[in-house]
């Protein structure tokens, strides 16, 4: 969802909920024809915002609207108009955020309900009226009958049209999600979804939480971390996995992706609502700064943990994001050094560590004898500089040629005692992903991210 999604929700159907509310304080009904208007709105402002997935998110919500209610009026606690009118909420808002504004309001009509009993002095009267509908409740006879109903108590009951809480926990709940709480006071953060359960809005928003969290160091940060550590819980942070999200234009433009990433892979990393993960739909500065502090905090968690005697492993999550296979764990692996991990330290979480988290520490994971032999094998020192372990290498001036060369790349690698060329099998993928992009009519070299370029083309407008 975007700005004018909020905008429109502002200006259609807040204006409608009062009014609907007024007619209710007033008349005791919800005119079945604003409620027709409302819902009708809301499905097709979710259909529009959310394309093929709007109609379910909003269906969904009228759903979740009507389902809390229709209990209460078929047992006659309350007017078919009520129901309705929460069902057109709910195809604006969507399930969850419909949920919460049910319950906001049925607290806030309690509030309101014992302010009206105890400012007319009928409290004794409320309560013979409650023993009353205990009674209704307690015999399944009464149910469904007008015995105990809300209207079955005349003039001994004021009434509270339902339609009145009912927009106030509408409103209170859009205002609080406009404004970022509880993320926090004043900060506006009108980027929040309205159909909450999307999960690309779930990865998007996420860098925006751990600021919420507690302090690093702080006795709760320490209570968690103690609790990991007495239940002997292995972290395997993945970090690159979220590496785009704090630094877009590098991963996306990774060397790698020229000569390893197949067609396919790429159309599924790029902007994509019916895809995992590709939630690059208007990627920020300000989006990039929140994943920056995100990584921080997390960082300094799993850096300490591994410090107390903590198990970390290394893993990479690839096949999302623009994280490529292969290259994604020894990216993993700089990040652990960034974490603050020794160079030794990221070698023993890929290696020995994670085989005792699998629990195959006797067969792999350190060179000893009568143990599986499972290497990879460089020319130069990887505890000097990771980035001999890409397939792709680094670069290093040759001061005696004055060449600027590109060295590195796992020469061997050894799998249960055989040996393969790993030279030759990244030639093997190299030539898969030209004859991919062949096939698919792809020139070589970097593949596209955009499909309209308006920097110097037709106008937006």
């Amino acid at each position: 969802m975007n700005l004018s999604y909020w905008c429109a929700t502002w200006v259609i159907l807040v204006p409608g909920i009062l009014y609907a509310s007024w007619v209710d304080g007033k008349e005791k009904r919800v005119p079945n024809w604003l409620n027709a208007l409302l819902l009708a709105a809301g499905m097709a402002m979710q259909c529009g915002h959310a394309e093929g997935r709007g109609i379910w998110i909003s269906l969904g919500g009228a759903l979740v609207g009507f389902g809390v209610l229709i209990v209460p009026w078929m047992v006659y606690g309350m007017g078919a108009g009520d129901v309705k009118l929460m069902a057109a909420i709910g195809a604006w808002f969507g399930p969850m955020m419909t949920l919460w504004a049910f319950l906001v309001g049925a607290i806030l009509g309690g509030v309101i309900g014992i302010v009206m009993i105890v400012s007319s002095g009928r409290i004794r009267q409320a309560s013979t009226n409650m023993t009353t509908i205990m009674v209704k409740m307690s015999n399944p006879a009464h149910w469904f009958t007008d015995f105990g109903g809300a209207k079955s108590f005349g003039e001994s009951s004021q009434l509270l049209p339902y339609g009145i809480p009912l927009t106030m926990g509408s409103i209170t709940v859009l205002t609080g999600l406009t404004l970022g709480w509880p993320a926090g006071a004043g900060e506006v953060s009108l980027r929040l979804p309205l159909g909450v359960t999307l999960h690309e809005d779930r990865f998007g928003e996420a860098g925006r939480l751990w600021k919420d969290t507690a302090p690093p160091y702080s006795d709760k940060w320490n209570e968690v971390m103690n609790t990991l550590l007495e239940r002997d819980f292995a972290l395997v942070p993945t970090f690159t996995a979220y590496l785009t999200s704090r630094d877009f234009m590098r991963m996306s433009r990774a060397v790698w992706h020229d000569e390893y990433t197949l067609p396919a892979l790429w159309r599924f990393y790029r902007p994509n609502r019916n895809a995992h993960g590709s939630f690059w739909f208007y990627w920020t500065t300000e989006d990039e700064m929140a994943w920056k502090e995100n990584m921080r905090l997390w960082m300094t968690f799993v850096n300490e943990y591994k410090n107390r005697g903590g198990k970390v492993g290394l893993g990479s999550d690839t096949g999302y994001l623009y994280n490529l296979y292969g290259f994604g764990y020894v990216q993993e692996m700089e990040l652990m050094r960034e974490a603050g991990f020794h160079p030794l330290e990221v070698i023993n979480a890929a290696t020995l560590v994670g085989a005792q988290i699998l629990g195959k520490e006797a067969d792999v994971g350190s060179i000893q004898v009568g143990k599986k032999a499972d290497f990879a094998i460089v020319e130069h020192n990887p505890i000097e500089n990771l980035k001999v372990l890409f397939g792709t290498g680094a670069i290093r001036l040759n001061d005696d040629s004055g060449e600027v060369e590109r060295i590195g790349g796992v020469k061997w690698t050894i799998k249960d005692g055989i040996i393969y060329d790993a030279r030759e099998l990244r030639a093997q993928v190299r030539k898969m992903v030209r004859d991919a992009k062949e096939a698919d009519g792809i020139p070589p070299g970097p593949m596209p991210i955009a499909t309209i370029d308006r920097l110097d083309g037709e106008s937006e407008n």
